[in-house]
């Protein structure tokens, strides 16, 4: 494989790790990278208690998955990666989501899994191309009121139990699909609001209900 490509060259970049340990990691230019094609795992880089920025220097990154286990917060940098198509955030510990992720305008999918994160940036609604959010935050009790900004979303993913309503705004988005887990209680007073809100009198809303055989 060519030995000249840097981390510049890479399109897909996945950060895994379960824990972060005490020596932070400045330099990524070590990293061995076979093909501009392949998907880079840094599974084995270590930082304190944030990502490297220069993570975010890396200006033709596509997909960004980060999944660490004890990560608090993302670095205000990752509003520079412009060209992000997709974005993963599974980190349990995660406290909050930086405003800058309103500055992501290329942005189409984004996956948010965090047990600690109790409110989302009024600035996700900024994110105009964005075609679909899946969120699953257990305590997370509202969204924001600007995601009826979002004008290209068609489908919108809830696995959040003490969330029980969505803000009025969201019937200003012409169409969209809501997918959530109908076995939890809250998640059954969601159902509820949705189908008999008043704000939805001018809509159309079709229920769909996927029915699975759980896995042994």
């Amino acid at each position: 494989m060519a030995n000249n490509l840097t981390l510049e060259d890479i399109n897909n970049l996945y950060f895994w790790a379960t824990k972060l340990e005490e020596e932070p990691i400045n330099d990524l230019s070590s990293q061995n990278i076979e093909s501009k094609e392949d998907i880079l795992n840094l599974t084995d880089i270590t930082a304190r208690n944030s990502l490297p920025k220069e993570v975010f220097k890396l200006n033709q990154l596509k997909s960004l998955r980060i999944w660490v286990d004890d990560l608090t917060e993302l670095p205000k940098e990752i509003g520079n990666s412009n060209n992000l198509e997709y974005l993963s955030i599974g980190c349990p510990n995660l406290k909050e989501l930086p405003k800058e992720i309103g500055n992501l305008n290329n942005l189409r999918w984004l996956e948010i899994s965090s047990h600690n994160l109790k409110e989302l940036p009024k600035e996700i609604g900024n994110l105009n191309n964005l075609e679909r959010l899946t969120i699953e935050c257990p305590n997370l009790n509202e969204l924001p009121k600007e995601i009826g900004n979002l004008n290209s979303l068609e489908k919108l993913e809830i696995k959040c139990s003490n969330l029980k309503e969505l803000p009025k705004e969201i019937w200003n988005l012409s169409e969209f699909e809501v997918e959530f887990d109908i076995k939890n209680n809250n998640n059954k007073e969601l159902l509820k609001y949705i189908v008999d809100s008043p704000n939805n009198e001018n809509k159309d809303v079709e229920l769909k209900i996927k029915i699975k055989k759980k896995e042994d």
